[in-house]
């Protein structure tokens, strides 16, 4: 019996116009350790077409092509999930639809897991390209990972309203597939959740320099797409969540922080979330929080 090393998992609805540029990144790295497995989450464009075809074509090149589809469209999260029960590498890799792997993407993971031996969890670098960027850069930042040398560290750095790119991590596979560690996770908003959680069990994170990801922006990302209103909806599910965390994690000035901003983040989406007085109502959420006035006596001791 052959091993597998390494699972790729695949997250696509309505991937078309990237999908073939992605499945080719893969193709040119294959290996008979890894296996892919695809996940869509009941696209209506062309996507299982595509799909099925490049399966059809290159299943003899891996350990095992597998694509799973859903007669619903049921967000990020469940999308995610239904691949846990079919991955059988090591390690596990996921990738958005409409980004692409890093030409030496499997060179360095395959690295990378020898030299973080002992590790669960490694952030590699995603380079950023695409519309709106002038010049590619790499994420996490060297600045930023380099002081995030401890769990304890890295939790008040998510605390404190940062994230870290869930499109950089490669995790231990049991993590996957022996408990739930998405379980405060909502549909299309699940790398915060499932960052805290993991942390919240004391699993630290490696940061590696070497490049898994080219991460595609493009407007019509979730994050990226344009509106008018003062709040996206995602901010209380994200408030929301902060505050779980920092109560499990006794952050209590983290923990008012996040009540403070979901209560009045609350208000003004319910009351509106338009117009220039919702927005100086924002602007007077954010220069009031509680953390704010913490770092006001605390800092200049």
């Amino acid at each position: 019996m052959r091993e597998c090393s390494l699972t790729l998992t695949i997250l696509t609805y309505n991937s078309e116009k990237y999908l073939n540029e992605l499945l080719n990144s893969i193709a040119g790295q294959a290996a008979k350790d890894i296996q892919v497995i695809i996940s869509d989450d009941c696209s209506t464009d062309q996507s299982v077409e595509l799909v099925k075809n490049w399966k059809s074509i290159h299943e003899q090149l891996f350990f095992e092509i597998v694509f799973i589809t859903s007669p619903s469209n049921t967000g990020v999260v469940e999308n995610k999930k239904r691949t846990f029960k079919y991955i059988k590498g090591t390690w596990t890799k996921g990738i958005a639809g409409d980004d692409l792997l890093h030409p030496s993407a499997i060179k360095h993971i395959k690295n990378d897991i020898i030299e973080f031996i002992n590790s669960r969890v490694i952030i590699g670098k995603a380079q950023v390209f695409g519309e709106g960027i002038d010049s590619p850069f790499s994420i996490p930042k060297d600045e930023i990972t380099q002081r995030l040398n401890s769990v304890e560290k890295i939790k008040n750095y998510i605390f404190e309203g940062n994230t870290l790119p869930a499109i950089s991590l490669l995790v231990k596979s049991e993590i996957l597939t022996n408990e739930d560690f998405f379980k405060h996770a909502k549909k299309n908003f699940e790398d915060v959740p499932f960052h805290l959680e993991l942390l919240t069990k004391n699993i630290q994170f490696s940061f590696s320099n070497n490049t898994y990801i080219l991460y595609r922006k493009h407007f019509e990302n979730l994050s990226l797409k344009k509106s008018d209103k003062v709040l996206s909806s995602f901010y209380i599910d994200y408030q929301r969540i902060l505050l779980i965390y920092a109560v499990r994690n006794n952050r209590w000035i983290y923990s008012l922080n996040s009540l403070w901003n979901m209560c009045l983040g609350y208000l003004i989406i319910k009351l509106g979330n338009k117009g220039t007085l919702f927005r100086w109502l924002n602007q007077f959420r954010r220069k009031l929080q509680p953390k704010r006035f913490k770092n006001l006596f605390i800092k200049p001791y």
